[in-house]
């Protein structure tokens, strides 16, 4: 079974959006389920924080200021998962 091109960039930005969105869920102070995620260690949170450890070891390694940091943090988060995606993609139409 092929996808075409176009479906593999869509189902790989999904993938980044949904990333992103579980990511802002999970781990964000403006998410409404933060007071749950917070007082208690939840293992989807620690999942979540151990898949993207190294980007805060990038954030860390470039200095990268708090302000401009939580932007940051998202869009590696979207970009990883997009390429994950789009490899997942490219692997499934080989077949």
């Amino acid at each position: 079974m092929d996808i075409g091109v176009r479906k593999k960039y869509v189902i790989a930005a999904l993938l980044g959006l949904v990333a992103v969105l579980l990511l802002w869920l999970v781990k964000d102070e403006s998410s409404p389920l933060v007071k749950y995620f917070e007082p208690n260690p939840v293992p989807l949170n620690e999942l979540w924080t151990g898949l993207h450890f190294h980007i805060f070891l990038l954030m860390l390694a470039f200095r990268i200021p708090d302000n401009t940091g939580h932007w940051f943090f998202y869009s590696a988060v979207f970009i990883q998962w997009f390429l994950i995606g789009l490899l997942v993609t490219w692997l499934r139409s080989r077949k």
